[in-house]
Parts: structure tokens; sequence; C-alpha cells
């Protein structure tokens, strides 16, 4: 019981402050650079914000690219993925910060217990940075779909309704959210780690954001390798170990499992248990617990 009031006691104080409320702006406005529409005559790519502004009102009821839905989808194709790392770590870095800056944290972990503290962290940097980018994409497709077409408006055949939407659109569009708090909850992690180390701010979000683009990177390096030489196994296996690998735990429905989903799982249960493990570690070595 006491640890559950340690946990809603930094819920209330991290969704309170203004970090948690520019999060979710940030990843509403990012997400208006996602990928709208693609003209194969001149080769240029529209983002959600240019079609506003490039299109016709009749033009995009016309092109089933610019329903709701296929917008909605497409507002994780832009900067929002880029900058994730830094987005889910607003809501409790500044928080942690100024814990640890104040005298508070040392504090705190001798009326609360180590373990109390160390897990009720984790658990609310990750929550806190999952609901910041749902809340921040969950505005973004309100707005979506009060300004652009419903799907159902282009009489699409079911063939390739079921294809884009096989359980309908309300079940895609809670999986997307689900997914995006995940993916949300897992980029908040790498923060969560250094806040053991420092109490700077700025290196806690940005070294994030050079880690998971590095990380991304070499993982696309290694794919195109992998299809060069035809490595079946690495091409189905690596693709687990992305960034936004979190996002297809959502997906996961058929039993056995096959290779890919067990790999998603496996590189998701392991990345938070690394993560947990380590600030665990570090803070246990610190002789002042992180103050």
């Amino acid at each position: 019981m006491k640890f559950f009031n340690i946990l809603k006691h930094d819920l209330n104080k991290i969704m309170m402050n203004k970090g948690f409320i520019f999060a979710i702006f940030l990843t509403f406005l990012l997400a208006f650079s996602g990928e709208a529409y693609h003209d194969d005559v001149n080769g240029r790519s529209y983002t959600i914000f240019e079609s506003l502004f490039a299109f016709s009102h009749d033009y995009i009821n016309s092109n089933n690219s610019f329903s709701s839905f296929s917008v909605f989808q497409n507002g994780m194709t832009g900067y929002v993925p880029m900058f994730l790392p830094i987005i889910a770590s607003f809501p409790f870095i500044l928080s942690f910060s100024t814990e640890r800056s104040s005298g508070y944290m040392r504090f705190s972990i001798i009326r609360t217990r180590k373990s109390n503290y160390y897990l009720s962290k984790f658990i609310s940097s990750f929550l806190s940075g999952g609901t910041a980018v749902l809340f921040g994409m969950g505005l973004f497709g309100i707005i979506i779909y009060i300004i652009f077409p419903n799907i159902s408006s282009f009489n699409e055949n079911m063939d390739y309704l079921s294809v884009v939407m096989p359980n309908g659109e309300a079940i895609e569009i809670v999986k997307t959210l689900v997914s995006l708090f995940l993916y949300g909850g897992f980029s908040a992690l790498p923060a969560f780690f250094l806040t053991s180390f420092t109490q700077n701010p700025y290196i806690n979000m940005c070294l994030p954001f050079l880690f998971v683009y590095i990380w991304d990177t070499a993982v696309n390096k290694m794919l195109t390798n992998a299809f060069e030489t035809g490595n079946v196994v690495i091409q189905e296996v690596l693709p687990a170990c992305r960034p936004d690998s979190a996002r297809r735990i959502v997906y996961i429905s058929k039993v056995p499992l096959s290779i890919s989903d067990r790999s998603v799982l496996l590189f998701n249960c392991f990345y938070m248990f690394l993560f947990l493990f380590g600030y665990i570690v570090v803070m246990n070595k610190r002789t002042d617990h992180g103050a």
C-alpha cells in the first residue's frame, strides 16, 4: 500500500508540471510533419500541415490518401519518432532534477526505502512518457478527424478496408494509441537511467536523442547488409531491435508466436530490465544516494 501511495504522489507531481503539458503539445505539433500525400508526377511529398494549404477541399475529398484514418496513422512518419526520446523525458526530467538539487531525493529514499523509491521512479517515468505521447497524438487525432474526410466517404471496397483496418476503424485507432503509449514509455527509459548519473536536465534529454539516432542508424545498416547477403534469420529477428519495436507488441495476437513476435517481446523485456537494473546498480553505488 505504501508503494502505491509513493507512485501516486510521483505521478501527480509529474503530470501537474509544465514539462508534461509541453510534451503533449510538442507531440501534437510535430505530428503535423508526417507525410500526408506523395505526388508521383513530380516526386514531391507533402506533410500534413502543407496539405492543408496546398490542395483544394474538393481534391482532398476525392483522394483517399487524405482520409482521416490514413492521415492520423501518418502522424508518426514525421519528426515525432526522431524527437521522441526528448519528448518522453520532458514530463519527469525537470521534476527529478529539482528533487535531487533540493536534497529532497535523499529524504525520500530514507523515508520510503530504496526499493520503493527506485521502482516508483521507474514506473512513473514510463507512464508519464507514454501518457504524454498518447495525449498528444490523441489531440492530433481529434483535429485530424474534424478536418479530413472519414474513410467511409470514399466508398472503398470491403477487401481494401479489411486490409487497412481488419478489426474496424475504432479498434485500429485504439490499437494505434496504445502502441504509441508503449513507444513513448519505452522512449523515456534512457533518460530515466541517466538521472542516476547526473541532475543536468539537458544532458539527460540530449544524450538519449543521440543514442537512439545512432542505434536506429546501426540497425538500418545491418538490415541492409542482411538483405544484400540474403540472411533471412537476421531479416526476421533484427527488426525487433528497432527503437520503435514496442509498438508491435499491441499487434501480437497469433499463438504460437512467430520468431519475429518472440523477438519483439524478449527484446523489449530485456530493454526494460536493463535500464531498471542499471539505475538501481548506479544509485546503490552512489554514497549520496543520488542527492
